[in-house]
């Protein structure tokens, strides 16, 4: 994929590492502390293809054992290509070889799935929203549909009216999917808490693809470290609280101040 912006300087990456869960740009980057089981990928639009289309693999593979080596063998090969730093964003360090495969396998096992999106960087703008985000989460949540898997996609309510209209076609279709949004931070209450609580423990998995998450000061920031914080909404609250049940989470990023990049 092409590298949209240049990288910031390293002191501002520095400031703007989120603590929760997610991929880097250049491949599989380790996931945080916060969470039990978070693989994580790469480059959004590359990774997001291929968690979808290795997700694909691995349930067909799941009724023959024969086929499951090949599955695994084709994943291996799409993680190799997702993992190449095309963007120069030095992260390579965050790689872990055979994430994009447990993140399948446990992608495939779900029944239900929460795809947490919404990037609004571009804050000089009425619609503040990347466009990386809602269609990453849309063909995810294709995939999920196709086989046979309920899909909630939730992201902020400055973010709704883009993710809304990415998924208009499948919404329309009545096809298991919803898309849901939160109100930011400063208008969070008992109520919004309550919500996500219900919303974690309704899923099976987790996936956030671009999703924007807090840094060590709490706030969220763009790449050239502009804060973001008045219209985000605390979303990473849906991944801590899934985690801690033990459920698995998985995420997407680009660049390192994404939801999970450590």
């Amino acid at each position: 994929p092409r590298r949209l912006r240049p990288p910031p300087p390293r002191a501002a990456r520095a400031r703007t590492r989120a603590r929760s869960a997610s991929l880097g740009y250049s491949g599989i980057a380790r996931a945080a502390a916060v969470f039990a089981k978070v693989p994580v990928l790469s480059c959004s639009s590359a990774a997001l293809l291929a968690l979808a289309s290795a997700t694909r693999l691995f349930s067909s593979s799941a009724a023959s054992a024969s086929a499951a080596p090949d599955a695994a063998d084709k994943c291996a090969r799409i993680e190799e290509r997702i993992q190449r730093d095309e963007g120069g964003r030095g992260i390579q360090g965050f790689c872990i070889p055979g994430e994009l495969e447990r993140a399948s396998v446990d992608l495939a096992k779900a029944n239900s799935v929460a795809i947490l999106t919404g990037f609004p960087a571009l804050l000089d703008f009425d619609q503040p929203q990347e466009t990386d985000g809602p269609p990453g989460a849309v063909a995810i949540a294709r995939a999920c549909l196709a086989l046979g898997k309920t899909v909630k996609i939730v992201t902020d309510d400055v973010n709704y009216p883009v993710i809304a209209a990415a998924a208009k076609e499948l919404t329309d279709a009545n096809k298991g999917i919803t898309v849901l949004s939160f109100p930011p931070g400063p208008s969070w209450g008992a109520e919004e808490d309550k919500a996500v609580d219900a919303l974690a423990r309704s899923v099976d998995h987790v996936v956030a693809i671009e999703r924007t998450g807090p840094s060590a000061d709490g706030r969220y920031y763009t790449m050239r470290v502009r804060d973001m914080t008045r219209i985000v909404a605390p979303l990473e609250k849906i991944v801590e609280i899934a985690a801690g049940l033990g459920k698995a989470t998985t995420g997407i990023g680009d660049g390192g101040n994404e939801l999970g990049m450590g």
